[in-house]
């Protein structure tokens, strides 16, 4: 079997060198604080992106469902040209007459609604028709003027469809809020729980790094008393098994930090194909400060400022403007209707020739109130069964009962939740001072045992198993301590004031 040639050996290695030190120089690693990690995932996170523009849509809905009091312009001109031969109609015994006229007609107008329910219009007519009658030549001028309004008194006097849809799209703007503020909480406590868990993986990496030199150094110690005869090849083989064993699971420890990495970039919004190669560290270190809890206290805090709950309760508060509106179309229609009006007209006729009529003592009489009309009066309708609107009624009735019940089941889930919260961070508190006892005894036997190894009272094996306890109580130190800040986050976002302990404020549309 050919061997290699050395020349090619040293131009690979070579160039693995260099392809290593080129990565290394690329690669610099972002190092980042809680809160700037916290500032990024708010500026990129994609799905905070998504709910911003839901409050901005919920005003403009708003916006849209106001426009219903626009008031509404129309205008409209025409020319027109009659001709009719006469005859008798039976059907009609007026229509005799023999005609032939053209028309100029103009009208204008304004209608709308207004927020008590009442609709108005005002309109006006302009016409100036001419051309024969019966063999007559005539000019008219007709001016007319008139307001109309119907004011419901029951069906849609205190609500209509309208203000429903105007109250709903205001309450909608809180609920679009108020689900961008739990967003914002929901992103947070994500983000604090995967920079802590970025925390302990690179802590428990240095465990193990610190685990791999001390048995490197073993190793070394055990090579150099097996040469004189203190030890055997057995210890030797011994203590380099134990050192591939720790290479591995350093391997393993460096995993955790690349995949608790690849997380943290997720919840901050970072682009993965940009950027799934450069480190990203935690500038801080892993420590475990005592938080003092209360849960009678955290459970009023919860039941207050959480943002999903206080959405269900907009929900309901939806459904009771819906019943509101269903309950007032059990009532009959009952409009109050006035009107009002002037008109004012000019007419000329003559057997010879066209006259020449004017159109000065028409707008006299529509101002001078010649030819006034006014009337008051009242419109009643009412179904005689009211099926559909019975029917409305009951549905929308169970939906506030739902929307109720909806609102009680969560304040039991907050409960249990600031309840589970609070028994975790306790837990974790607890075994956390265990484990720091733990580390503490076991780096003293471990001391106490290398010493006995060099004088020769001690083995390798006791010695590797030592290491082993230290290192493993250092990692689970370290588990606990992440676990306690994760469950103080998790108390944080049960109470509801993850964004305010973050230092950020929040407004909440009313």
């Amino acid at each position: 079997m050919c061997s290699p040639h050395p020349m090619w050996l040293m131009v690979l290695l070579s160039g693995l060198l260099a392809l290593n030190l080129s990565n290394a120089a690329e690669a610099v690693p972002l190092k980042l604080t809680l809160a700037e990690a916290r500032q990024r995932a708010l500026e990129k996170n994609l799905q905070l992106k998504i709910q911003r523009l839901d409050p901005l849509m919920a005003k403009l809905s708003l916006r849209a469902a106001q426009g219903v009091y626009d008031p509404l312009l129309t205008f409209e001109t025409r020319r027109e040209n009659l001709a009719d031969l006469g005859g008798y109609d039976p059907a009609d015994f007026s229509k005799d007459a023999i005609y032939e006229a053209e028309s100029h007609i103009a009208r204008a107008g304004i209608t709308g609604l207004t927020p008590i329910g009442m609709t108005y219009s005002i309109g006006g007519d302009y016409a100036n028709s001419f051309g024969t009658r019966n063999y007559v030549y005539f000019d008219s001028y007709n001016i007319n003027l008139d307001l109309f309004i119907s004011q419901p008194l029951l069906r849609g006097f205190w609500i209509d469809q309208p203000r429903m849809l105007i109250q709903i799209s205001r309450k909608q703007i809180r609920s679009t809020t108020l689900a961008l503020r739990h967003a914002v909480m929901d992103v947070l406590q994500q983000l604090e729980q995967g920079y802590f868990e970025l925390m302990y993986a690179q802590e428990n990496l240095a465990v193990y790094r610190n685990l791999h030199a001390s048995r490197q150094r073993l190793l070394e110690a055990v090579q150099r008393l097996a040469r004189g005869g203190l030890l055997t090849e057995a210890d030797v083989n011994l203590a380099e098994s134990q050192l591939a064993a720790t290479a591995a699971e350093l391997e393993q420890a460096q995993e955790m930090v690349r995949l608790a990495q690849n997380n943290l970039r997720l919840i901050m919004g970072e682009p993965f194909a940009e950027n799934h190669n450069a480190p990203l560290e935690a500038a801080e270190i892993l420590m475990a400060i005592p938080q003092a809890n209360e849960y009678s206290q955290s459970c009023r805090t919860a039941l207050a400022q959480r943002a999903d709950l206080a959405w269900l309760r907009t929900e309901a508060e939806k459904a009771e403007v819906d019943l509101k509106f269903r309950y007032n179309q059990l009532f009959p229609s009952l409009n109050l209707v006035a009107g009002w009006g002037r008109r004012g007209a000019h007419t000329l006729q003559d057997f010879w020739m066209p006259p020449r009529a004017s159109s000065g003592p028409a707008w006299n009489q529509l101002f001078g109130g010649d030819s006034p009309s006014d009337m008051v009066g009242v419109v009643f309708n009412m179904p005689l069964s009211r099926t559909a609107e019975r029917a409305n009624h009951r549905l929308s009735r169970q939906r506030k009962e739902q929307a109720l019940l909806m609102v009680r089941q969560k304040e039991e889930m907050v409960m249990r939740e600031v309840a589970d919260a609070l028994a975790q961070a306790d837990a974790a508190w607890r075994r956390l001072q265990r484990q720091r006892e733990a580390v503490h005894h076991a780096c003293q036997v471990l001391t106490a045992e290398e010493k006995k190894l060099m004088g020769g009272k001690s083995t390798v094996l006791f010695v590797l198993q030592f290491q082993t306890d230290l290192a493993m109580a250092r990692s689970r130190e370290l588990r606990a301590m992440a676990d306690y800040n994760q469950a103080c986050a998790r108390l944080r976002f049960a109470e509801g004031t993850i964004i305010e302990a973050s230092g950020m404020q929040m407004e909440i549309a009313p």
